[in-house]
């Protein structure tokens, strides 16, 4: 079977097993007792096996974002992660480290300041003198890039060593938060697990769905409100996730994290 047909198999497997527990309506109705609603479930074995890791698409993959992690102090933005071909080569506990890392890129902030603003002066001194020679002496648009990539690189060549350091420096405190933000968000998924709805399945990312009922005390509290009158009473899993470990488990995070 191609790498392609393999992926295509195990995203169609998921999509039927997430189907199963999906519902047309939803129901507000609450227990009796708003925190005994049950234990939430477990999904099956994990989207990632050792199959999917070996497959040459996964590999390189896998190998990039382990790279950017290494020695990127710029990660991709934070982005709505989905369920697609790429994340279907990690494990959900890969990727909570990832936007683990992604949400502590924003917390600390740009790295290198400093670089940001002396890139675009010396990248301005280059073009200028680049345009104070006459174009036609240039034979082409090509010259002219030429001539500013390089007057830029000799203008920041001095600084290198310096960028290179607070670099590596800054992917080292990221790092080191990413890894508490994640401890952080899988004990409050635990410490609040009695106040899910006891028909959730995890991870949200892959088993997204409309709910069926809701703990009462989170309409009571007007914890829903917003979501409820925006979305016209259609209550999906993130929404719930969101609404009890948005501010431990932040941005993405709380699509990813699982028992």
């Amino acid at each position: 079977m191609s790498t392609k047909n393999k992926l295509i198999a195990s995203f169609l497997l998921m999509t039927i097993t997430a189907s199963s527990f999906a519902t047309s309506r939803l129901s507000v109705e609450a227990p009796a007792n708003p925190f005994d609603i049950g234990k939430t479930k477990s999904p099956p074995k994990e989207e990632i096996n050792q199959v999917n890791k070996n497959l040459p698409f996964c590999k390189n993959i896998r190998a990039e974002r382990e790279r950017n992690l290494r020695i990127s102090p710029d990660l991709e933005p934070r982005s709505l992660v989905r369920l697609d071909d790429s994340s279907l080569c990690f494990s959900s506990e890969e990727h909570l480290l990832f936007t683990a890392n992604q949400e502590a890129q924003i917390i600390l902030g740009p790295h290198a300041s400093w670089h940001i603003g002396l890139s675009k002066k010396n990248m301005d001194k280059a073009v200028n003198a680049c345009r104070s020679v006459k174009f036609e002496e240039f034979r082409n648009k090509v010259d002219y890039d030429i001539c500013v990539e390089e007057l830029y690189k000799g203008l920041m060549g001095p600084y290198d060593e310096r960028y290179r350091r607070d670099a590596k420096g800054y992917i080292k405190r990221r790092t080191h938060m990413a890894h508490s933000l994640v401890s952080q968000c899988n004990m409050a998924l635990k410490a609040k697990k009695p106040l899910l709805p006891k028909d959730l399945v995890l991870p949200a990312a892959i088993y997204d769905r409309t709910l069926n009922s809701i703990p009462s005390w989170m309409l009571e509290e007007g914890a829903l409100d917003n979501i409820w009158l925006s979305k016209k009473g259609r209550i999906k899993v993130t929404d719930v996730m969101h609404a009890i470990l948005g501010t431990d488990c932040p941005g993405n995070m709380v699509l990813w994290v699982t028992y």
